[in-house]
């Protein structure tokens, strides 16, 4: 297991959580947001779940967060960019086997 300790910035784009440490540029840990199983809160922690796919491999990322609120904000907009990220999978699937069951039928 990859230990993160110290002050990170997460920066969710709509397609994965980027872990970047304090004073840098470069992120030290990309998961993508197919990869998340869960996310949740406890008081003033955040967490992850991610699975086996996960470029860490499966566990969970607890963070410790300024109050409960920060908390419950991250667990909410982490959840909307999740359905978001699956209604347009469901759509791009939904799409494609159209497209493939309406071939002519002559």
């Amino acid at each position: 297991a990859r230990n993160l300790v110290g002050i990170y910035r997460l920066c969710l784009t709509d397609k994965t959580v980027n872990f970047v440490k304090l004073n840098s540029d470069v992120a030290a840990v990309v998961l993508q947001l197919m990869n998340v199983r869960r996310c949740g809160h406890s008081e003033n922690f955040f967490f992850i779940e991610v699975g086996r796919s996960a470029i860490t491999g499966p566990g969970e990322f607890w963070m410790q967060v300024d109050d409960s609120v920060v908390a419950q904000n991250m667990h909410e907009t982490l959840l909307e960019a999740m359905k978001a990220l699956s209604e347009e999978f469901r759509q791009r699937s939904k799409s494609q086997s159209v497209g493939t069951s309406c071939g002519g039928g002559t």
